[in-house]
């Protein structure tokens, strides 16, 4: 059942994906906005180019579900909260180097005007659960933990869980919004005394633009100065002394190659003193940035992730590569694809896209290469092979490059080990046969190999009688 209904669900909430996920169009926002702008109107999409496919015949978003639950709904701050549950793949594919990530939303009493707009405020954020591999249309379970910071207010929590692959690919929420998130649980903290500093996420501007966490990305000019305030809030009677740090990175943050920068400043803060902090993050020569802020208040956060685009900058990026057929076997047609896309221009020229197969001995299984445009629209390339025979451990490498420069890499691993399916012998590491020899040649040099073993051994016994001869014939008598 979970496979027909999350299909469903995914391809009928596409269109608005692609809003969301490709910085291609502005938002004209105002310091007193009072609700979630209306999406402006799309430019027309350029044609798909010659040779590509709908990405979305092949890659569905929300795809992979995290059906988890707290192993108690109401627990104690410094406690360990147990998360169980079950991972379920509604894909035809196996899913391999996946991530589950937790966003943790304190959910306060506030305007609705205002929760439409920016959510409930961002407490902490996490990795639950790291190499996760889970079989072609299969369910796996599925159990993490979170440690509830010792000085963590007391109140209503909502535990919300995105799903990732290899850092980069969302099967499930988009871990660089605070709204479009995966499945949901709540849990409550019982404390009447803890008051731990605070952002006030509804105060958040980008320069003199107030920032919407619901809303499109802000866009700036490329060398346009851009500088992000925001209110600390220090609800309690005492004085506090506080850490804030900024960490820039590209896209969304999540690879640790593509953090920029990282700054930290320590704040007072008089009892109940509300005050304001600015900070400019470095201009980067990439099409988005992504600023996230957290203030530490003894153990216990607060998070704020700021994304905004910078105009004037090309920029293309692998979404998703992936076989449609596991394990590979011979005589039997298998399909290698990836979709991709640019980012804030609707269409690049003078691309290349080449996607690899090898075996664990690191020769080529099968090789294809897309030559062409990209446009902002996600779109697809694939191409179907015949293997010549089994293959339940390999590696699949996607490459993108513009005018020949190598702008993005990944390789995946589908390990049949990981994947529950019977690995050939010499998958297995047992045995030194070259992964490219045919099956039917494997008995007889393996009794070659045998047969070199029983002459290397005759040998050596008649060398070591020869030398004991020559040995006793020269002994003084």
């Amino acid at each position: 059942m979970y496979p027909t209904v999350i299909r469903s669900f995914a391809f009928k909430f596409v269109p608005a994906l692609l809003l969301l996920i490709l910085p291609l169009v502005s938002v004209a926002q105002t310091p007193d906005a009072t609700e979630l702008l209306p999406p402006p109107a799309l430019p027309p999409l350029p044609a798909a180019p010659q040779g590509t496919v709908n990405c979305f015949d092949y890659y569905a978003f929300g795809s992979v579900q995290v059906v988890a639950t707290p192993a108690q709904g109401q627990t104690l701050p410094g406690e360990t909260l147990t998360f169980a549950g079950t991972l379920v793949n509604a894909n035809p594919y196996p899913v391999v180097g996946g991530q589950i990530y937790v966003k943790i939303f304190k959910l306060e009493e506030q305007e609705s005007d205002l929760t439409h707009q920016n959510g409930y405020p961002l407490v902490d954020f996490f990795l639950a659960q790291d190499n996760v591999v889970i079989p072609a249309n299969g369910e796996i379970p599925t159990t993490f933990t979170y440690n509830v910071p010792s000085y963590m207010a007391g109140g209503e929590y909502e535990a919300a869980f995105y799903f990732t692959t290899e850092y980069r690919y969302n099967l499930l929420g988009l871990s660089f919004t605070d709204d479009v998130t995966g499945n949901k649980t709540t849990f409550t903290i019982t404390d009447e005394v803890n008051a731990p500093a605070v952002f006030d996420k509804h105060s958040v501007m980008l320069n003199d633009t107030s920032f919407r966490f619901a809303a499109f990305p802000p866009r700036f000019m490329q060398e346009e100065s851009v500088t992000a305030t925001v209110e600390v809030v220090n609800p309690d009677t005492v004085e506090k002394v506080v850490e804030v740090e900024w960490i820039t990175s590209r896209w969304d943050g999540l690879l640790e190659k593509h953090e920029v920068k990282r700054e930290t400043q320590g704040v007072l803060l008089a009892p109940k003193e509300r005050k304001t902090l600015s900070y400019t993050p470095p201009q980067l020569a990439t099409s988005v940035t992504f600023l996230q802020a957290i203030l530490t208040d003894r153990d216990a956060t607060s998070m704020l992730h700021i994304r905004f685009v910078r105009e004037g900058t090309k920029e293309l990026r692998i979404n998703y590569p992936s076989i449609m057929e596991y394990p590979l076997t011979a005589g039997k047609e298998a399909t290698v694809f990836s979709c991709l896309h640019s980012t804030n221009l609707p269409i690049i020229s003078d691309n290349t896209l080449t996607l690899t197969l090898k075996d664990q001995a690191g020769a080529t299984i099968h090789t294809y290469t897309y030559e062409g445009d990209v446009t902002g629209a996600m779109m697809g390339v694939k191409d179907t092979f015949v293997p010549d025979r089994d293959y339940t451990s390999f590696t699949l490498t996607a490459a993108l490059s513009h005018q020949g420069e190598l702008l993005d890499e990944v390789t995946i691993t589908y390990d049949c080990t990981a994947l529950g399916a019977p690995c050939a012998t010499d998958e297995a590491g047992t045995t030194a046969i070259p992964s490219d020899i045919p099956t039917t040649a494997r008995p007889i040099i393996l009794l070659l190999l045998f047969t070199l073993v029983i002459l290397g051994a005759g040998w050596w016994f008649y060398r070591q009688r020869q030398r004991a001869t020559i040995t006793e014939f020269y002994q003084p008598k």
